[in-house]
């Protein structure tokens, strides 16, 4: 018997249903517009740098005082938020996903399909998800995206 070793590298990728993909976007985009449009004040918790999705530009409204930045958990901050904040997002929900469980704001999370693959509670918690971009085709998808559903609600309250 002869053995031969193959040298390489095997890559696992994770993907996400292109359908399913352009709902969530959508649905994600269309609640950050009417959070947008009503003045909602928002609480984003996390730091994590998600390669191509451009959330700050969907996030921030006319006033730039509609976002609040936490770093750091605390559950002061989680437990007294619907008083303050009209929505959580949140950019690293691994880290943050036992505490936002039984959160009494909706909760848009940015995640990609590895991390929805390997810890499946991050779905039991969120009620948004905005699907973190994994190439350059999807990440023009969500730009695309954004620009037209953001624009859409742009439009029509200026006219009216």
């Amino acid at each position: 018997m002869n053995f031969h070793r193959v040298t390489g590298k095997i890559k696992t990728s994770y993907i996400s249903e292109p359908y399913s993909l352009l709902t969530q976007y959508k649905r994600a985009y269309k609640f950050l517009r009417l959070v947008k449009q009503n003045s909602g004040k928002i609480l984003v918790l996390g730091n994590r740098n998600h390669f191509g999705l451009n959330w700050q530009a969907a996030v921030s409204g006319n006033g730039a005082n509609n976002v609040t930045h936490h770093t750091k958990l605390d559950d002061q901050v989680i437990s007294s938020s619907p008083k303050e904040y009209s929505m959580i997002l949140c950019l690293d929900p691994t880290l943050f996903a036992k505490s936002l469980y039984r959160a009494h704001l909706p909760v848009m999370t940015v995640a990609t399909p590895k991390e929805l693959h390997d810890h499946p509670e991050i779905i039991k918690m969120t009620d948004y998800l905005l699907p973190a971009p994994t190439s350059r085709h999807d990440m023009a998808l969500a730009e695309l995206l954004r620009r037209e559903t953001m624009d859409v609600g742009t439009k029509s309250t200026a006219k009216g």
